[in-house]
């Protein structure tokens, strides 16, 4: 009889800590301001018009703030108990009532999704190899907070306490988890110089949706050698992207430590502001055009491959190379 007495306690931990976090979550939500709620209500609605985001006609929504003093906030959405996708609203700091639609995205990886933060830092061997997601949620011994100069810059600082780890803070990017090298500092200056939220306001309607195939940025890789494509403005993109051609949009982050290519797969327009730009990146994310034209440049994408690249071969007894250093295509 113990082991199914202890199933059942089992059973009925896991359960008491689901219901704990969903209570926490509601909670957290529930005192965000009415006129958040109600704008929050107002962009599902409009973007759950769309096919791509018709799983959000039905959606759960959990409203955490973003970092301290970023007059910000994530909107994580749910559909049928799983991850759909995510919104962030932020707002003026001259007045908090003027709220902006900074960025969105659908799909199962949101951002600032804590799955992503713990699947991040287990891989990382930043945590005990036995903790579990459950004990993740309850673990003290380190503190998460978002940190969102932009939307490119989404990170988690995480700052460990006494451990292992000797107290270190390590910067976790908010969308897919990886682990960046850059000092913290590089992240917290680039937080205070924000101030403009870039986007359109809340009470936007949604006037058009291009889409485009996705593709692997790796698997053509012109955008390391070639010149980036003559792009002046955001009508000049959206042309390109309306005649079907394919783009990939590069930036150099943190103090260009980082380089990241994304696939440009289409955009979104409203009836004010500017157009968002659709990127792949564990699914889509829809950024305002004026973050990527700051912070990266955009490439028209040729049929190249790795190979194209390649070093010739060390010459040969007669001292020729035995082939030709491919050419470009």
């Amino acid at each position: 009889m113990l082991a199914p007495l202890f199933a059942v306690i089992f059973a009925a931990s896991l359960f008491s800590a689901a219901q704990t976090a969903a209570q926490a979550d509601y909670a957290e939500t529930a005192k965000q301001p009415f006129a958040l709620n109600d704008a929050v209500s107002r962009i599902i609605s409009e973007l759950a018009e769309q096919k791509e985001f018709a799983a959000w006609k039905k959606a759960a929504r959990t409203i955490y703030p973003l970092g301290a003093g970023l007059h910000g906030w994530v909107v994580l959405v749910q559909a049928d108990g799983k991850a759909a996708g995510y919104l962030v609203i932020t707002a003026s700091p001259a007045d908090e009532r003027h709220f902006i639609l900074s960025e969105y995205g659908f799909g199962e990886f949101p951002l600032y999704s804590k799955a992503t933060l713990y699947r991040a830092l287990r891989d990382g061997e930043l945590l005990p190899p036995q903790e579990s997601a459950a004990e993740f949620r309850e673990d003290i011994s380190f503190a998460a907070t978002s940190v969102y100069p932009n939307a490119l810059h989404a990170v988690w600082r995480v700052s460990f306490r006494a451990r292992h780890t000797g107290g270190e803070t390590v910067y976790v990017d908010a969308k897919t988890g990886e682990i960046y090298p850059q000092e913290a500092e590089a992240v917290e200056k680039l937080a205070n110089k924000e101030s403009k939220p870039p986007g359109v306001p809340v009470a936007a309607k949604f006037v058009q949706a291009v889409s485009l195939p996705e593709f692997d940025p790796y698997e053509n890789i012109g955008w390391v050698v070639d010149e980036p494509a003559n792009i002046a403005s955001m009508r000049d993109l959206l042309e390109m992207l309306q005649s079907k051609q394919k783009l990939t949009y590069v930036a150099k982050l943190f103090q260009e430590e980082v380089v990241m290519p994304y696939a440009v797969t289409g955009y979104h327009t409203w009836d004010e502001g500017e157009a968002f730009i659709r990127l792949d990146q564990d699914g889509p994310r829809y950024i305002p055009f004026s973050v990527l034209a700051r912070w990266g440049k955009f490439y028209e994408t040729a049929e190249r491959s790795i190979e194209t690249f390649a070093p010739p071969k060390p010459p040969g007894p007669d001292g020729q190379s035995d082939r030709k250093q491919a050419e470009p295509v």
